[in-house]
């Protein structure tokens, strides 16, 4: 069965290689898994980190009863953030969308080993020379069940087990074109994952021992380039391109809404990032509602051609 949709999980991809993308850092489960380490190691007495973020974040700071204040980003994604940390505070801050480079290289400058990256958008982006730790996700980037990798800078960490709680049911109904049902599975492993620390499964180690990270890098770069370039002039969100690494999505922020359904009868699936930030009781933080409820993160990895991009971009058109 031929899948032609856009947009959702990635299914299995099969290359001839033996690679592996970040030999010097911790292979876990996920990146809740890579903050939960890090939280167990270093106990901090605080973390700051944005509202503009899902509650998976935020589990292993519930799960290891560590103390935590959100605080709010600009319309540029940038963290309106000017506190002097004390000891054993650190600040959290998401390379959004993997277009936040210069953003993070300010605030290594300022706040040092005291500053944590998630880089679960990110996948590409190795250790950083000040900050503490960054970690990423696999999932975000390949057809993989888990896998997150984690930058430390203590050493002698103990031997994990191996992750188990995980399905490639998805996976499977994704790669023969099965799509409806493999939304469902694919929602049944991300209830199966959570922040044990864990190290990452065999299965997905064994996938991304094999995959052509090269071909798949240049694809999405030239894909969110394609798309900047018909869309820039359109986008009320101002990327700066001199901060842009290896992308998952591009984010779009049309000036009106654009109801996502629309696009499913389609087979163009566009995700919400984050309904959490919408569907919490909390006061103020407009920005963040505001963007999580317009911003359309428009898919742009390795499975898609320009043909892809430009039926992408017909449906779009009549909203511009």
């Amino acid at each position: 069965m031929q899948d032609n949709s856009i947009g959702g999980f990635i299914e299995l991809e099969f290359y001839r290689s033996n690679e592996i993308y970040h030999p010097k850092a911790l292979a876990l489960a996920n990146g809740r898994a890579c903050l939960n380490l890090f939280l167990e190691i270093y106990k901090p007495k605080k973390i700051y980190l944005p509202y503009y973020t899902c509650d998976t974040l935020i589990a292993p700071l519930k799960l290891t009863k560590t103390p935590y204040e959100f605080f709010k980003i600009d319309k540029n994604l940038d963290p309106k953030f000017n506190k002097k940390l004390s000891t054993n505070e650190y600040l959290l801050y998401i390379n959004y969308f993997d277009v936040k480079n210069r953003t993070i290289s300010k605030l290594e400058k300022k706040y040092g080993s005291k500053l944590i990256i998630d880089n679960t958008q990110a996948f590409y982006k190795k250790k950083y020379k000040k900050a503490i730790a960054s970690f990423n996700s696999c999932r975000k980037f390949f057809g993989v069940a888990d896998g997150g990798y984690l930058y430390l800078r203590k050493k002698n960490i103990k031997k994990l087990k191996k992750n188990n709680s995980y399905s490639i049911d998805h996976l499977l109904s994704r790669f023969i074109g099965d799509t409806k049902i493999s939304y469902k599975q694919f929602l049944v492993n991300e209830r199966k994952l959570n922040s044990e620390v864990a190290a990452i499964s065999s299965f997905s180690e064994a996938i991304l021992a094999r995959t052509d990270y090269s071909s798949s890098k240049e694809q999405r770069i030239q894909n969110f380039n394609y798309l900047h370039f018909h869309l820039s002039n359109h986008n009320l969100f101002r990327i700066d391109e001199k901060s842009i690494g290896v992308p998952n999505y591009y984010p779009f922020l049309p000036g009106v809404f654009i109801n996502r359904e629309k696009f499913y009868s389609k087979n163009i699936f566009i995700s919400t990032f984050w309904t959490d930030v919408l569907n919490r009781e909390i006061k103020g933080y407009e920005t963040e509602k505001h963007l999580s409820a317009n911003l359309l993160p428009l898919p742009i990895d390795q499975r898609y051609t320009e043909n892809d991009l430009q039926r992408m971009l017909k449906f779009l058109k009549p909203y511009l």
